[in-house]
């Protein structure tokens, strides 16, 4: 009798080079990126809710009338109303006019401005920062046109993984360098401070705003094995996590959203650091580093490092 046949795991395809996905890199692509801003930016405001919360709030909501049962209730009205105007929303901003008008590359990067001197003073190369702040906000659209095989952003794929890439090249070498002289230190390479160089555990909220699903949906099967058991899950989206210990809180995770911190209910999933290997690298990279107080803990202030 033979094996039954199943649909393939989750784990094939698992190392896929990006000229697999999307073929050669143009010429010029660190600055060609640039001309593909416009449309990039609009299929990001198409396919994707994320864009929306930048400007659109939306009211709360009213308090239910009792209804006849043939007629629909005022909140069901209220909800069909934000639908159809956030659907109006998207399509007005997912056209190349409007984001041209309204988020033309320059003035996203000036937006920006404050996020990349601070990438700048974490050790990030200013061209680097400009390339991966800007291509960040557009993280949906280029994960589903990698994904689709496409090539019209190849520009801005290739020249945000060469942003990464240099970047985390720079951080292993100072992280080698930290090791040595610990090393030395403890006159053995193998001491406590051997693993100390690696990232520290980073967090991020599986669902609700800014979460792991608004990027790539298929993350909220993250949980749910395969057939031979395997969880986990293949994403070409770009995923940014930090350590910041005033993102906890017991109402949930905390994201910063319109210049305050919103909490956000759900799972929250932990990514951990490991050393390169012949399979590849397994570390984030350090996007910037800032202090943050830690709340109600104590009054001593703790690094933390916001990465990818």
């Amino acid at each position: 009798e033979l094996t039954p046949t199943f649909n393939p795991t989750s784990r094939t395809g698992y190392l896929r080079s990006l000229r697999d996905c999307i073929g050669d890199p143009p010429d010029e692509y660190k600055t060609g990126w640039k001309e593909e801003w416009v449309t990039l930016r609009a299929e990001q405001y198409l396919r994707f809710t994320e864009g929306l919360a930048e400007s659109s709030k939306s009211p709360p909501p009213a308090r239910p009338r009792v209804s006849s049962g043939t007629e629909p209730s005022t909140t069901s009205l209220q909800e069909r109303s934000l639908r159809e105007r956030s659907s109006q929303r998207r399509e007005e901003r997912g056209t190349k006019e409007w984001v041209e008008r309204h988020k033309p590359l320059p003035k996203v990067l000036q937006r920006f401005d404050s996020a990349i001197q601070e990438s700048v003073a974490s050790g990030m190369e200013r061209e680097h920062a400009e390339t991966y702040h800007a291509l960040q906000s557009v993280k949906g659209a280029l994960g589903a046109a990698m994904r689709e095989g496409r090539k019209d952003f190849a520009c801005s794929t290739y020249a945000l993984c060469d942003a990464l890439h240099a970047t985390f090249r720079k951080q292993q070498q100072d992280w080698q360098q930290k090791q040595a002289v610990r090393a030395a230190v403890e006159g053995d390479s193998d001491g406590p401070f051997a693993d100390s160089v690696l990232p520290p555990l980073l967090y991020t909220n599986l669902e609700g705003k800014y979460g792991l699903q608004e990027g790539d949906a298929r993350w909220r099967n993250l949980r749910a094995p395969d057939e031979a058991g395997f969880r986990g899950l293949l994403s070409e989206t770009l995923v940014r996590a930090n350590d910041r210990v005033d993102c906890f809180s017991e109402e949930g995770y905390r994201v910063y959203a319109d210049g305050a911190f919103v909490a956000v209910d759900g799972p929250i999933v932990c990514f951990e650091a490991a050393e390169s290997n012949l399979q590849g690298d397994h570390s984030p990279v350090i996007i910037k580093q800032i202090t943050v107080e830690k709340p109600r803990l104590s009054r001593r202030s703790t690094p933390s490092r916001k990465d990818m």
